[in-house]
């Protein structure tokens, strides 16, 4: 999981032009932070969860993150700059806040800084106005957002359940925003699939399966908005989050590569009313 999911930590904020030189990214081996819309017999809300993946318990602070200027001397950070704080989150455990996005965009329109026992594991784009997802379900996540950085997805991401337990294997529907797009897929290969997570029962809708040979399933565009649904095995691990590598490609140079998260042994149903300071 460490391997694949470092790729998070050199993402760029790729349509957003006044930060492209930051470097935008969380250090997922250290800590996971995921945005997602729950659905609730239809209703729907922008909920976060923060897990640790670590094999020791950590502490986690969110706190405000202000760009220096040259000649500027360091900022001196105070209380009134924390904007969440978690004590001792136990391994492969994870917290969820029902409302935490929603608030802490409220106070901050920046990037935040993401601390992992007292150290800097990355900066998080929370100046970018969430949007809803263009989907509907009653019941379910839908993920239109990159954990660790949160930067926009070219596509949604449905899992039409609330909990996921363990030995189970989970289906997932990949639903596009745009008609084009160069090619889509998971790639192929022990590094970028480190858990060996295997995919069946794939159907499509508007789109072609692809040829290319580093992928396990590769997708192309038939220029109508398009989707496919996968079922994720093989899922018999500890870790309550799993990853292997999906690449999307808008052109022939330009697309973004992330860590798909796959819920394992999570129950969305539990949350936490969201405070400053916990």
């Amino acid at each position: 999981m460490k391997k694949i999911i470092l790729i998070l930590a050199t993402l760029m904020v790729w349509n957003i032009a006044w930060c492209s030189q930051i470097g935008i990214g969380v250090d997922a081996s250290r800590v996971v932070i995921w945005e997602y819309w729950k659905f609730s017999n239809g209703k729907e809300g922008n909920e976060l969860m923060v897990y640790n993946p670590m094999d020791s318990s950590i502490n986690v602070v969110f706190r405000k993150w202000y760009q220096k200027k040259e000649g500027e001397p360091d900022r001196i950070y105070t209380e009134g700059d924390v904007l969440l704080r978690i004590k001792r989150l136990n391994s492969n455990n994870y917290a969820l806040f029902e409302t935490a996005t929603t608030e802490i965009r409220g106070l901050h329109k920046g990037l935040i800084e993401v601390l992992v026992n007292g150290k800097s594991a990355g900066l998080y784009d929370i100046l970018r106005k969430i949007e809803p997802p263009k989907a509907k379900i009653k019941n379910g996540i839908i993920i239109n957002q990159i954990s660790n950085s949160g930067g926009a997805l070219q596509y949604e991401i449905i899992y039409e359940d609330l909990q996921f337990k363990k030995n189970k294997s989970h289906r997932a529907r990949i639903e596009y925003l745009k008609e084009d797009f160069y090619s889509s897929g998971f790639i192929k290969g022990e590094k970028f699939n480190p858990n060996n997570i295997g995919l069946k029962d794939i159907s499509v809708l508007n789109v072609n399966l692809g040829t290319k040979e580093n992928f396990d399933l590769s997708l192309v565009s038939t220029g109508k908005l398009g989707s496919f649904e996968v079922t994720f095995t093989n899922l018999r691990t500890k870790q309550k989050i799993l990853q292997r590598n999906f690449n999307h490609m808008v052109n022939k140079g330009t697309g973004q590569t992330i860590a798909f998260n796959i819920p394992n042994r999570i129950c969305f149903n539990k949350k936490k009313k969201y405070r400053k300071r916990k």
